[in-house]
């Protein structure tokens, strides 16, 4: 529960800080001095992905009840999903985006990317995804609190659109001290370019076969169709099938919550029925925003971090490390561009893992995690105990991961005189669209009549050492690392981590 904002501190404190700077521009002009990079601690962007497609975004997700699927969005499964796609969205989140139209639009989500083209005697031809009329779809798990009888730590509603997560409401955790609303930790993001767009948290987007892009997300012409079928609560299927019906694929995803427990674990399998061998990509998204909450003086406290492991020769223990790329929420929505046929503002599908320093350095990656102030959301891999030692907790199913932005309606930027009365009397700009993370699988070989796994796990919970030294996974890959003490804002070098866990 959240705490109501101190007026007085939050008017001090930034007052204070004014008097440093002024201090320290005076200083400058008179001692001289040359300008300081601005250069954002988000990593420069690899080259852009091969064969790249731009996908529908996300179209609004209705949990439990046929709804339309929004147009020019590739229809997903029911789930919640909506790709960031501020009118021209970027890649998909969890759902298909629509395509920029401006000279500035840009391709959003990267599909199949490198695997090289199949024979000239062996190319699929007409590869599309089998439809089914949308129905009303089994949630997982009680919003009843412990307290109260309930024996589930949270409930997961289901989308239409990419399978994905329409929403993830905590039970035993409430957003003000009179317990009557849940946390909502994933919700379905519309974008305010079409409100049927958006992004829809841990929804399958696409699957490239040889390098044949299948959109498995929303589909643009009919608004009551899906291209999933719920054969249990919690559990989908999809079928892919050539231009004779032939069935070439299919792939499943299980939705797996045990009670009490934070963490979920998403099965996914895909297996080739076709009768020959092909190599298969997929696309889907993973964790989305965090709640905003209350804006203090430190600003939106929401942030992208990651563990990895470095080289065994720097780390014998293979301990999972997190001190590095931790980006702000400010960061995220950095590079936004103009779309004038919407006269709103939309961000292209940018890299954030790996990176220009993860490549040097040869880190591993093991977790990506969107977090607030009190609560975070992860994606990781489905293993613990002895199968996390090691190089067995590095997040296999994962080769890149993708920002994912639709806009929300606030502007992008506001004039600097604006910006200053906001700091001076404690007031914060709100974010001008909403992020997910689009995780892209490495081209993976699937032979004649086997399976593949792209099974992922995630928690969803508070930012607490105990409450995630009790969830198996999240404890064997090291997620603690996630928790880090801090002020926020301009005064977050102050604060002294040693001293803060010692508290």
């Amino acid at each position: 529960m959240r705490n109501q904002p101190n007026t007085a501190l939050r008017i001090a404190v930034p007052l204070a800080i004014l008097v440093l700077l002024g201090g320290s521009i005076a200083a400058a002009f008179l001692f001289g001095g040359s300008k300081p990079n601005s250069a954002s601690t988000t990593p420069a962007p690899p080259a852009p992905l091969a064969n790249t497609t731009a996908t529908a975004a996300g179209t609004a997700a209705t949990s439990n009840a046929a709804t339309p699927v929004m147009p020019n969005t590739p229809t997903e499964p029911s789930s919640t999903r909506g790709d960031g796609a501020a009118d021209a969205s970027a890649s998909g989140t969890a759902g298909i985006l629509d395509t920029p139209t401006g000279p500035d639009a840009t391709s959003a989500s990267a599909s199949s990317t490198g695997s090289p083209e199949a024979p000239a005697d062996k190319q699929w031809v007409g590869l599309r995804a089998l439809e089914y009329n949308r129905a009303p779809l089994t949630p997982i798990g009680t919003i009843t609190p412990t307290a109260e009888g309930g024996s589930f730590s949270m409930q997961i509603t289901f989308s239409p659109i990419g399978a994905g997560i329409q929403k993830l409401e905590l039970a035993n955790h409430f957003v003000h001290s009179d317990r009557v609303e849940h946390e909502v930790l994933q919700s379905f993001a519309p974008s305010k370019a079409n409100s049927l767009v958006g992004i829809v948290p841990f929804a399958a987007e696409a699957l490239s076969i040889d390098g044949q892009r299948v959109v498995l997300s929303v589909k643009p012409t009919d608004a009551l169709k899906t291209f999933w079928k719920e054969v249990a609560p919690g559990s989908f299927e999809a079928t892919i099938v050539d231009a004779t019906e032939q069935p070439v694929a299919v792939l499943t995803r299980r939705f797996e919550l045990e009670q009490n427990s934070y963490e979920f674990v998403l099965r996914q399998h895909l297996r080739n029925v076709s009768g020959r061998n092909f190599n298969a990509r997929f696309e889907q998204f993973g964790p989305a925003d965090p709640p905003l909450g209350i804006i203090r003086y430190g600003g939106d406290s929401r942030r992208l971090r990651f563990g990895y492991l470095t080289p065994s020769s720097q780390n014998p223990a293979r301990s999972t490390q997190a001190s590095e790329f931790l980006i702000t929420h400010q960061e995220l929505l950095s590079e936004a561009q103009f779309n004038p046929s919407t006269n709103l503002p939309y961000w292209a599908a940018k890299p954030v893992w790996p990176n220009d320093k993860s490549n040097k350095e040869t880190l591993a990656l093991v977790w990506a995690a969107m977090s607030n102030r009190y609560f975070g959301v992860t994606v990781q891999p489905p293993v613990s105990g002895t199968a996390a030692a090691g190089e067995g907790k590095v997040l296999r199913s994962v080769e890149s991961i993708e920002r994912f932005v639709v806009p929300n309606g606030n502007p992008a930027s506001v004039p600097f005189t604006e910006s200053i009365m906001n700091f001076v009397l404690g007031r914060q700009r709100l974010p001008a669209g909403a992020v997910a993370l689009k995780l892209n699988s490495p081209q993976t070989p699937v032979p004649a009549g086997s399976a593949v796994d792209f099974s992922i796990a995630a928690y969803a919970g508070p930012l607490e050492k105990d409450s995630i030294k009790a969830e198996p996974i999240s404890s064997a890959v090291g997620l603690r690392e996630i928790v880090v003490y801090s002020f926020g804002g301009p005064c977050a070098f102050c604060t002294f981590q040693s001293l803060t866990h010692l508290l």
